[in-house]
């Protein structure tokens, strides 16, 4: 299917600039020129014209879960497009060969996060049986040059396993060293293969004689969920939800896996807009961290160590190298007794002083009439008055 200047033109015109760059990995920090310049061949006869090229128009999801080969019975997620987060219909890695009209060929396969080399993880698809470690479709589908995968997972390759995986694909081709020499290359070579992250590599290839029609290109990075460097942070169990506001007291959290070095436990308040008023990390040592799933920490202080009542708070996992947080837990700092009562205090001081409890009297009718006397009391028989007690208005009252 050729492509008019047109055409081209329009479909710039919808597109971000962003699609127009193939990814370059990051040991190759070269700007990328766009595809009218950089996709253009001059003849021996001074014409020119374009050359084909893949680009990708839907990016891979940021982090997927990569899974074992014993973890794949049953029915798993796969890995989607970036706008799936956003968008309410799912769409999948897709990419478009441009500038060719035969039929081709576009494989897909999993490529090391800083060398365009194969990486030990295989990619699969769902309804694949063979052990192929690509995923392939055939073009024009529909009569377009656009393909869109769907129904990809990953496998994780155990670390133990990667040194043989790379010696089987080294030994046929490196047959003028020792098989020795060979071994710990490749157990070196291992050491530098980031098994948390891959790119997936898309290639175009004649359907006939499966040559490159065009350079490969390559995603932008998918990191793992399983890892501890980029999986998602989570506060399984917490010992205790509340704490002095002087801080300081120890709590056992159980969490999700976590790097000991780049992991912080974040406590903060929101306001009534829910905007954070404040933030305080609280305080452990990496030895803190058991078996890398339960960090035992001190609390913080909180910004008023004198509250008369009780302040919510919420306390949340953080790491700091990509600024990815756990779902929060509420917190409570409890007031302190004197601190508390104190405020009553103040009020049965104020009370104490109002006329109804300063113990005066107005007139003779306020005094409580705990008095009886006698009905045959006599002045003249000079009869004596029966001895009567006297109470306090005061002690009355209370």
């Amino acid at each position: 299917m050729s492509t008019t200047a047109s055409d081209q033109d329009s479909d710039s015109s919808s597109r971000s600039p962003q699609s127009y760059y193939s990814y370059c990995s990051p040991s190759q920090q070269v700007p990328q020129l766009t595809p009218d310049l950089n996709n253009l061949i001059y003849l021996d006869n001074g014409s020119k014209r374009n050359r084909p090229f893949l680009r990708i128009i839907e990016q891979p999801q940021d982090y997927f879960r990569f899974r074992y080969a014993s973890e794949m019975a049953g029915t798993h997620g796969c890995l989607l497009g970036k706008s799936s987060s956003t968008n309410k219909n799912k769409v999948h890695p897709t990419v478009e060969l441009v500038n060719y009209t035969g039929q081709a060929v576009i494989k897909c396969q999993l490529a090391q996060h800083k060398t365009p080399e194969e990486h030990p993880h295989k990619l699969f698809e769902e309804e694949q049986d063979n052990d192929d470690r690509e995923v392939s479709c055939i073009v024009p589908k529909q009569g377009i040059y656009k393909v869109g995968f769907g129904g990809m997972g990953i496998i994780h390759t155990a670390k133990k396993n990667v040194p043989g995986l790379l010696f089987q694909k080294y030994a046929e081709k490196c047959k003028n060293i020792s098989n020795k020499e060979l071994k710990i290359q490749c157990e070196n070579m291992a050491k530098s293969i980031d098994l948390n992250i891959v790119r997936l590599k898309f290639s175009a290839h004649d359907i006939s004689t499966d040559r490159e029609i065009c350079k490969p290109v390559f995603s932008e990075p998918i990191h793992s969920l399983k890892s501890a460097a980029s999986n998602d942070l989570k506060i399984c169990r917490i010992s205790r939800c509340s704490g002095r506001p002087v801080g300081g007291e120890d709590v056992y959290i159980f969490v999700e896996k976590v790097n000991k070095k780049n992991i912080q436990i974040r406590f903060f308040e929101l306001d009534e807009n829910g905007h954070r008023v404040w933030t305080a990390n609280g305080s452990f040592m990496p030895g803190d961290v058991h078996h890398q799933y339960a960090i035992i920490f001190r609390t913080p202080a909180y910004k008023d160590t004198k509250i008369s009542k009780n302040v919510n708070v919420y306390i949340e996992l953080a790491r700091p190298s990509d600024g990815r947080t756990s779902e929060p837990k509420e917190f409570k700092y409890i007031a302190e007794p004197i601190y508390s009562n104190s405020k009553k205090r103040r009020m049965n001081a104020s009370c104490s002083t109002s006329p109804a409890s300063s113990g005066s009297l107005k007139s003779i009718s306020d005094l409580p009439a705990l008095v009886t006397l006698n009905n045959n009391f006599n002045d003249e028989n000079n009869i004596e008055m029966p001895k009567t007690e006297v109470l306090d208005p005061l002690t009355y009252v209370l």
